[in-house]
């Protein structure tokens, strides 16, 4: 049976969330903002020497008169033995984040103010976060090899040949890319929904709603991009620079690095909202060959 996707209703269907749980969406909104405020704040904070002295050290470029292999191995080192840390509880609070807010959206879960657990749920989503990245990974490489040998294909053609080798290699890559991309889309919310790794469904019935999911994907990401240029406008504002230090010297406050990244928390929470409403959309549409949206919020 052809799955049936409804453009206007994917987009919107994030709004239908919020006004059928819209406690749930706050409180969600609220732990998202203080989670991702505190956790990028004392990442900056311990990180932004090294992440400073990494950017040095990239802006110099190689010098043939000297050997600063060295100096980039150390600054790469430092920076990356610092970051594990968040990585690693970064990792763990979004997994447990990101699946109580899909049982939101896929489930109308309304679970009072601390909606979170570990247990199958968070499981599931994490081996399928893990296949999802594998399938992200193998898209990137077919795309890679492809975008080369269709440049060297051309390379034969001199200049202009190289030219349009550059070119149409480029657009395969990107194609690749954004195929695997869509593709995935609704894999981690269908997992959620049906309580087991639904990666080979969720790839199906994404084939079948490409077009229209990959023009809703598009539509959000341009949101995401308007919420980005009014994040410079607030970056331009900030008493410290991207790495958190200050003109004079030394890092800015904690407290003034939690209200920046609370701001820009607050700014992504609509954009990314949109872009798993449209991921939950299909995969509402995919489970069952398309159940009614109705018994989510019943």
């Amino acid at each position: 049976m052809k799955l049936e996707f409804d453009f206007g209703k994917a987009l919107g269907f994030f709004i239908e969330v919020i006004r059928a749980r819209p406690s749930a969406f706050v409180i969600l909104s609220v732990w998202t903002i203080l989670y991702g405020s505190v956790i990028s704040a004392l990442q900056l904070q311990a990180m932004g020497p090294q992440m400073a002295a990494l950017a040095d050290v990239s802006a110099l470029g190689p010098d043939p008169t000297t050997d600063d292999t060295q100096a980039v191995l150390n600054a790469f080192g430092n920076y990356f033995s610092a970051m594990l840390p968040y990585l690693a509880v970064g990792l763990i609070i979004g997994v447990v984040l990101e699946a109580a807010w899909l049982r939101v959206f896929v489930r109308g879960e309304n679970t009072g103010l601390f909606p979170f657990r570990l247990g199958a749920d968070e499981l599931v989503y994490a081996l399928a976060g893990v296949l999802v990245l594998l399938v992200m990974l193998i898209g990137l490489v077919v795309s890679t090899i492809g975008m080369f040998l269709v440049m060297l294909l051309f390379s034969f053609g001199g200049v202009a040949g190289a030219f349009i080798g550059g070119m149409l290699g480029f657009i395969l890559f990107m194609s690749v890319f954004i195929f695997a991309c869509i593709l995935i889309t609704p894999v981690p919310a269908l997992t959620i929904l049906r309580q087991r790794v639904s990666l080979i469904e969720g790839m199906r019935g994404a084939r079948q709603i490409f077009w229209p999911l990959l023009g809703c994907v598009i539509v959000a990401v341009l949101a995401a991009v308007v919420v980005y240029f009014v994040l410079m406008s607030v970056n331009a504002a900030m008493p410290f620079n991207e790495y958190g230090q200050l003109p004079g010297g030394g890092s800015a406050g904690l407290g003034s690095l939690i209200v920046y990244y609370a701001i820009f928390q607050a700014l992504a929470i609509f954009p990314a909202a949109m872009l798993r409403g449209i991921a939950c959309y299909a995969a509402l549409r995919i489970d069952d060959g398309g159940r009614p949206l109705a018994d989510t919020f019943e």
